[in-house]
Formats: structure tokens, sequence, C-alpha cells
């Protein structure tokens, strides 16, 4: 069996990112890191991903979640900086 940190590491993304896909698609992470795992693998998917992650920074935010807001805009980061370097 497959952990989900297995496929974390497969995906090229990390946990924030995979959180983010679960909570806003109502599925399990373990799937969700299937998905973002998808989504790195093209300009257009890497920039749903981004759009997903800044969409949920934005409303963690508003919220007054500074440490979720913070810890997504961490992801965001990690995400341009493959972006750019692939």
């Amino acid at each position: 069996m497959v952990s989900l940190q297995e496929c974390l590491d497969l995906s090229g993304v990390d946990e924030e990112a995979v959180e983010v896909i679960a909570a806003q698609e109502g599925i399990p992470e373990i799937v969700a890191a299937e998905i973002a795992h998808n989504l790195g693998h093209s300009s257009r998917g890497r920039r749903a991903l981004h759009h997903m992650i800044a969409e949920s920074r934005r409303r963690a935010a508003d919220s007054g979640n500074l440490e979720k807001s913070l810890l997504l805009g961490r992801a965001l980061a990690r995400i341009n900086a493959h972006a750019g370097s692939g």
C-alpha cells in the first residue's frame, strides 16, 4: 500500500496544496495528491492549482486565520519556484 507521504513525494507538491484540493473537491487527500500530480504536468494545470491555493489563502486571511494564510503563501511560492525551473 502506498502512503500519503509517498504520494506527496511523487506529486511534487506539498501537503498544503493537497489539503486545498481535498477540501475544495470533497475528496480524500490521497486522491487529491494524485490530482495534484496530474495538474503539475502542464502549465494550465499549475495555473489551476495556483488559483485554488490563492483563493484558499484569501479566504483564510479574510477569516483571520493568518497562520494558514502564511502556509498557503509559502505553498504558492514553492509552486511559482517550481514553475520557473521546469
